[in-house]
């Protein structure tokens, strides 16, 4: 519906869950994950809401094993218990990292303060909600201890002018590609007054077409390795390239000596 996204979720698994999924049924196990991640809601702990309620990434003298198999998060006076499968997963990087992604891009456009899953048949009891607060205490958990505040995410707006190179015309604003002097990158279009002319077919983009906008690179830091994401917040100005000028001339010419 509109204001939704779609996220894609792969599980990796090894030989013997893939025996278990036979036997248990996907359905049960794949609602099992979603659970112990937080994008639906359960009774217990998860990963969304053990980092929530923490705020930041625990040291790992604050972390203890309880007897029967959970683990114990004490963080500036708060304990929360979590079970041994939700530890493992939010002991990975690269699954926090993930979860991070879902929510930091929609949520670097400024209109949007929330985003909510849950599953469609029950969202009253299934609703999950991530708040913009959230996002920091989830960047901490994917980075090293003592450096979370180094290497938080940096967001620069510029205006810059682009030749479109690639992209979608039924009002899709992901995987667009232009070409900006000599390099190219990959942008995410937020306009969405210009999709909606796109879809509509007002606009019909030719790589010699010149596009003025308010273009967004955020930058994430991996230990010492810098990711890059654009976004283009507003398209500015819409210039026609010569050979679409071109065309259009000699289309009407030819209508008129109809």
């Amino acid at each position: 519906r509109p204001g939704s996204f779609t996220v894609d979720i792969i599980l990796f698994t090894q030989p013997e869950v893939q025996q278990a999924i036979q036997t248990a049924g996907s359905v049960t196990l794949i609602l099992a994950a979603l659970k112990a991640l937080g994008l639906i809601a359960d009774a217990r702990e998860s990963v969304i809401s053990l980092i929530k309620k923490l705020g930041r990434k625990p040291k790992p003298e604050e972390i203890k094993q309880l007897d029967a198999g959970d683990f114990q998060y004490s963080v500036d006076g708060k304990s929360i218990t979590v079970s041994a499968p939700v530890h493992q997963l939010i002991q990975n990087a690269g699954i926090v990292q993930n979860i991070q992604n879902v929510y930091q891009a929609p949520m670097n456009d400024e209109r949007i303060v929330s985003v909510k899953s849950y599953l469609a048949d029950r969202e009253a009891e299934s609703l999950v909600r991530v708040n913009k607060d959230d996002l920091r205490a989830v960047r901490s958990f994917t980075q090293p201890d003592n450096d979370a505040a180094a290497l938080s995410p940096a967001a620069t707006r510029s205006t810059v002018y682009l030749n479109p190179r690639r992209g979608s015309f039924e009002g899709d604003g992901r995987n667009w590609s232009f070409r900006r002097g000599e390099s190219i990158l990959k942008a995410t279009i937020r306009d969405q007054n210009f999709l909606q002319r796109c879809q509509r077919g007002e606009v019909r983009l030719h790589a010699s077409d010149l596009l003025k906008v308010e273009l967004q690179e955020t930058q994430v830091l991996h230990g010492t390795q810098v990711n890059s994401t654009w976004e283009i917040l507003q398209v500015l100005d819409y210039v026609l390239g010569a050979s679409q000028i071109s065309f259009l001339e000699s289309d009407q010419g030819s209508r008129e000596d109809s």
